[in-house]
């Protein structure tokens, strides 16, 4: 497989009307709950549009603590892009919020418009 570093912002969708934009990695593992990614209730993106696959990883036993699980991502470059998608989603999140007539703009466009009047960690 060829793993690739994924071109921030991490775009992650919990349905079709709450969008979060993560700027790096680390913020995102943090804030994604292994129990929410176990339950498979996010979809995820980079800013390229590719797929970008949630995991939970448990650490390995310590002498002196209990597993513990944490939440990866991975981005594969062999993965189609799925733009359309990602497009759609953030077109509806624009229009919701009074923002109209984006349907023609790029994609880097529509996640900068998106952050400014998202939630951005």
């Amino acid at each position: 497989m060829g793993f690739l570093l994924m071109k921030l912002p991490i775009i992650v969708a919990e349905g079709p009307f709450c969008i979060m934009f993560y700027t790096s990695v680390k913020t995102a593992t943090a804030s994604l709950e292994p129990i929410d990614v176990s339950a498979c209730v996010f979809r995820a993106w980079d800013a390229e549009g590719r797929p970008v696959e949630l995991l939970v990883e448990e650490e390995p036993h310590r002498w002196f603590s209990v597993g513990r699980k944490s939440t990866v991502l991975r981005c594969d470059e062999n993965q189609p892009k799925q733009t359309e998608e990602l497009r759609s989603l953030l077109i509806n999140l624009l229009t919701r919020i009074g923002i109209t007539g984006k349907e023609a703009a790029p994609l880097e466009e529509l996640i900068r418009i998106a952050m400014e009047h998202g939630s951005v960690d």
